[in-house]
């Protein structure tokens, strides 16, 4: 027996898939940098509690960078380095991965010898020197190979108000 409702839920779905496929043939899509980095934050229980009670976030401060030729040195900065590319963003305290896009200029790769690098800097939003800012973040630096074959984790500590030291998890 023909059933007039199944036939016309099968077109609907036909005509929504063909609408689907075509809209996602024509976007543009991007294929992700070979410098693209995925990072992960490591937070101690007291600094999770810290950044959880504040609603404070983190902010990731992502530098790519080179050792120049000789023709560019003269571009490169007070400690010899070409900058390539920053990236900077917020996190939610919450945050334990992200990713850095790696879109470097290819113009500028070429002013560098051997591999890009890059140095990651990890660190509270509130104001340097705030009396609330007890949260510290490690930073990390090396090459951008290196991130790829093995994705960073950030150490974030809570700093003991009383004393200046550091909580440190016994696993860090």
């Amino acid at each position: 027996m023909f059933d007039g409702r199944r036939l016309l839920k099968v077109v609907s779905l036909w005509v929504l898939s063909l609408v689907l496929c075509h809209c996602q043939a024509g976007s543009t899509s991007r294929i992700p940098s070979p410098y693209a980095i995925d990072f992960r934050t490591k937070l101690t229980p007291k600094a999770q509690v810290s950044l959880r009670t504040s609603g404070d976030s983190l902010v990731v401060a992502a530098y790519y960078f080179g050792d120049p030729k000789p023709a560019f040195t003269s571009q490169a900065d007070a400690v010899h380095r070409l900058q390539l590319q920053e990236e900077r963003f917020a996190l939610s305290g919450n945050t334990r991965r992200f990713h850095l896009s790696g879109n470097l200029d290819p113009a500028k790769l070429a002013e560098i010898v051997g591999e890009p690098k890059v140095l990651i800097n990890l660190y509270s939003a509130l104001p340097v020197g705030a009396s609330d800012d007890l949260i510290y973040c490690h930073s990390w630096i090396g090459t951008v190979r290196q991130a790829r074959m093995s994705p960073p984790v950030i150490a974030c500590e809570f700093e003991d108000s009383n004393s200046g030291r550091l909580e440190i998890d016994a696993d860090n």
